[in-house]
């Protein structure tokens, strides 16, 4: 008896190790010094990594439509605020300083921009035409790797300026908290 794909989790040694890399870098900015903001910034790349090794379906080529919304879910609304709030101020501070980083995070983290661009990114990969073409591509192949690709990101992307007008580390980019309720 076959057992269901929904009892395999799909580990990735290579997502670990991303992971792993991206918490040294973490902690190489903030002098090793393990903080809140550590521990927040951990979480956030814990959610991802369930998100990334959430089995989709119950059998081979069945994909199962609940763990899909809840791997868009987490990688969009939920290890987001994590990323961000466990950011240390004072790089982010130095990087916003710079010119064209100012003004391009001036544009994307402008509230209705980053609403938009949430709302905007669930519709796009849930429209029929892309949703129909995803499913066409499921099995193995630089397509169906291309597009997975792309949708992990730009919901993970966007997840991010999505959550930053609540939680970003600089005050300036950041709604006050009545604002940030509505």
């Amino acid at each position: 008896m076959d057992l269901p794909n929904i009892l395999f989790w799909n580990w990735s040694p290579v997502l670990w190790l991303m992971g792993g890399m991206l918490l040294g870098w973490h902690l190489y900015i903030t002098k090793y010094k393990v903080t809140g903001k550590t521990i927040l910034f951990a979480v956030g790349l814990a959610l991802v990594e369930i998100a990334l090794a959430l089995p989709l379906g119950p059998a081979p080529g069945e994909p199962l439509f609940s763990m899909h919304m809840i791997r868009h879910i987490l990688l969009l609304m939920l290890a987001p605020p994590f990323l961000i709030g466990g950011l240390p101020e004072e790089p982010v501070q130095k990087l916003f300083l710079k010119p064209g980083i100012h003004k391009t995070g001036s544009v994307l983290l402008y509230p209705p921009v980053t609403w938009m661009l949430g709302v905007g990114i669930m519709w796009f990969w849930h429209a029929p035409f892309i949703f129909d073409m995803m499913a066409d591509y499921a099995g193995t192949g630089w397509v169906p790797v291309l597009l997975h690709t792309a949708e992990i990101g730009s919901l993970l992307g966007v997840g991010i300026l999505f959550c930053s007008p609540i939680v970003f580390p600089l005050d300036k980019y950041r709604l006050s908290p009545l604002k940030g309720v509505g």
